[in-house]
């Protein structure tokens, strides 16, 4: 589990940097901080692989065959895309599902990665986030310790 962890870090990292690179040049899109930024965004990279490796591992040890595994995970995160703010401000939802969408780690990790990249913001300031994202990401992982074999 440990090797597929590194590297999964390590895609989280390029592909970190293909997106950054390519926003720079392509689109303009300049680094509020610079180097720091760019340092607190591969670090939320990691930190968003780590939490949601975790849920693909769950879903993989859950699914009965290589058939169910897509239709699994997309159940879990096509809801996780639209109420986590990516496409839709949250405040548009009603109540209950800004309650709901306030928790999820997809939202924790667009929170934490907007005030990093848009708003200059520190690490400090998404701290909340990614304990969040850690939190959901040990439950899981305790999970699939239990769960996940290797076939």
């Amino acid at each position: 589990m440990t090797s597929e962890i590194v590297a999964k870090i390590l895609i989280a990292i390029s592909q970190t940097l293909v997106i950054v690179i390519a926003g720079h040049y392509l689109f303009k899109f300049t680094l509020i901080n610079g180097i720091g930024t760019l340092l607190s965004m591969i670090f939320l990279a990691i930190v968003g692989m780590i939490s949601f490796l975790s849920l693909g591992l769950f879903v993989s040890s859950v699914a009965k065959n290589d058939d169910a595994v897509s239709p699994i995970a997309n159940l879990i995160m096509m809801p996780q895309l639209f109420l986590s703010g990516a496409f839709f401000d949250i405040e548009a939802f009603p109540i209950f599902v800004q309650k709901i969408a306030c928790h999820l780690p997809m939202t924790y990790l667009n929170d934490a990665f907007k005030k990093i990249a848009f708003e200059g913001g520190s690490m400090w300031e998404v701290l909340p986030n990614i304990a969040g994202l850690l939190a959901f990401a040990l439950v899981f992982y305790i999970i699939d310790l239990k769960l996940f074999k290797w076939e």
